[in-house]
């Protein structure tokens, strides 16, 4: 029985040294100590960031060298999600209740800003932004009243306005959505569309027509308070989706912080190594099987479909981005934190 235990245990040590060398990490020379939350990557040399008191950050060469901006006006602006279309196109949100969320742009790399435009309701509060193509984008928010506070765009980010579904299920007493890392909400082809919510109750909610018909979805992740629930999910081209969250409060607490669905989120069931995990803020898929995850609590790898996750690195961090041609990402997070990685697939 000895011996079987130890071999046992050689074979996890193994597989865990393993896990941990298929991601190889270089910290950034940041030139800012905002807090990050969102970030966008072109390719595996454009990537752009936004954080607080107005900044954002940029590197046209893969992080060799960073530069820093400060939106005017924004001063005092925390940027939660932005959408990159190339270097010279980016849009930036903010958010905050009632006027402090807002819709920036730039045509020509940040060199002049445009704030395209700001919400006039004074309990709504802008939790992320995606985008179909160049032109057609997607805004969530809290709700102003039952209902999901959903904002479109035809122009690519200059003019929103509030989407009018013919059917959307109304909120739950409590539903809301963070505004944590820029991935609880997600397009995907030409019309596909998902939104996380969380607190009391946490659901996704699904629209395949750009928002014209929703249906919403029950999780199991943890939730029943209001810093509870999902706060980000990644959707892959086989119908695999993984969400993760937990409780912002309570970070290092392991208890249903990550969920996994085989049809596209239509059903959730817990992961099976669910107790293991502590509460992360961002998800997203490296290549077949190989997931990785990040959050206050630090950065963990599964190599079984989110099944199952080892922690690889206890640094902490609010969102990342990944360019699978290159296998290279980022991550970020407080004080200007950056780091960026590279998956080593053996």
């Amino acid at each position: 029985m000895k011996k079987v235990l130890l071999i046992l245990f050689i074979i996890l040590s193994f597989n865990a040294t393993a896990q941990h060398k298929m991601i190889e990490f270089h910290a950034q020379n940041s030139p800012s100590t905002s807090a990050f939350r969102s970030i966008h990557m072109v390719n595996d040399t454009c990537v752009w960031l936004g954080g607080t008191n107005g900044n954002y950050c940029y590197s046209k060469n893969g992080g060799v060298k960073w530069q820093r901006g400060i939106v005017p006006g924004a001063e005092k602006l925390d940027f939660r999600d932005l959408h990159v279309f190339s270097k010279d196109r980016v849009v930036l949100m903010s958010c905050g209740n009632g006027k402090n969320s807002r819709i920036y742009t730039t045509s020509d790399g940040g060199k002049t800003w445009k704030m395209s435009h700001q919400n006039e309701h004074e309990i709504a509060f802008y939790n992320g932004i995606d985008f179909w193509n160049s032109m057609d984008g997607i805004l969530t928010s809290d709700a102003i009243d039952s209902k999901p506070f959903i904002l479109i765009t035809n122009d690519g980010g200059e003019n929103w306005k509030r989407l009018q579904p013919n059917s959307i299920p109304d909120l739950k007493q409590g539903e809301y959505a963070f505004a944590a890392s820029g991935t609880g909400i997600v397009t995907r082809g030409d019309s596909e569309v998902w939104i996380a919510t969380g607190g009391i109750h946490s659901r996704i909610y699904y629209s395949e027509d750009k928002g014209k018909n929703w249906n919403a979805s029950e999780t199991p992740i943890i939730q029943g308070t209001s810093t509870e629930g999902i706060y980000s999910f990644f959707i892959d081209e086989n119908k695999r989706a993984i969400s993760v969250g937990g409780n912002y409060k309570k970070i290092e607490e392991c208890k249903g912080n990550v969920i996994v669905s085989s049809d596209s989120g239509k059903n959730w069931k817990l992961a099976k190594g669910e107790s293991t995990l502590a509460f992360k803020e961002c998800v997203l898929k490296l290549k077949k099987n190989i997931w990785l995850t990040t959050g206050p609590s630090g950065t963990a790898i599964s190599t079984d479909d989110g099944e199952h996750w080892t922690e690889i690195d206890n640094r902490p961090f609010h969102t990342m981005d990944y360019d699978s041609m290159s296998r290279t990402g980022f991550l970020a997070g407080d004080n200007g934190s950056i780091v960026k990685f590279h998956f080593q697939e053996k």
